[in-house]
C-alpha cells in the first residue's frame, strides 16, 4: 500500500512547490545592503524627559501590583491556617466517633450475651419451678 501511494506520487505531473510568479523583477534587481564599518547603529534606548516618568510609573504599577499580590498572599494563607485547623477539629470528632462506633459494636455483643444468658435463666427457673412441686403432684403427674 505504502508502495502504491510512491508510484502515485512519482507518476503524478511534476509540481512546483515553490512557485516563483510574480518574483521575476526581484530576482533580477536583487542587491545586498551592507552597514559600512564607519556606522555604527545605536541600539541602546534614546534618553529623553519622558523616559525617567514612565519609568517611574511602570516602577510604581509593579509595586501596587505586587502590594495586592503580597495581600492575597497574605489573606490566602490565613484561610489556610484557618482550614487546617478545622480539618483538625474535624479529624479528633472523626476519631472520638469512630471510638463510640467501636464501642457500640463491643456493646452491641455484651447485649446479646446478655439475651441469651436472660433466656436461659428464664428455662432454669421454669425447671426449678418443675422441680420444687410437692412429691404428691409428681407422683399424680400434675403440673
Amino acid at each position: 500500500m505504502a508502495q502504491t501511494r510512491k508510484n502515485k506520487k512519482l507518476l503524478a505531473p511534476a509540481q512546483d512547490t515553490l512557485s516563483l510568479d510574480g518574483l521575476e523583477s526581484f530576482l533580477e534587481n536583487a542587491t545586498l545592503e551592507t552597514v559600512k564599518q564607519d556606522e555604527t547603529i545605536d541600539f541602546s534606548p534614546s534618553v529623553t524627559a519622558e523616559t525617567p516618568l514612565s519609568e517611574t510609573r511602570l516602577i510604581l504599577d509593579l509595586l501596587a501590583q505586587l502590594e495586592n499580590v503580597n495581600d492575597l498572599v497574605l489573606e490566602t494563607g490565613y484561610q489556610l491556617a484557618q482550614t487546617r485547623e478545622r480539618v483538625r477539629e474535624l479529624e479528633g470528632l472523626l476519631m472520638g466517633e469512630e471510638l463510640l462506633v467501636a464501642r457500640i459494636k463491643d456493646l452491641e455483643v455484651e447485649a446479646q450475651k446478655v439475651l441469651e444468658l436472660e433466656t436461659w435463666l428464664d428455662a432454669l427457673r421454669a425447671e426449678n419451678e418443675h422441680l420444687k412441686r410437692p412429691w404428691w403432684k409428681k407422683l399424680l403427674g400434675l403440673n
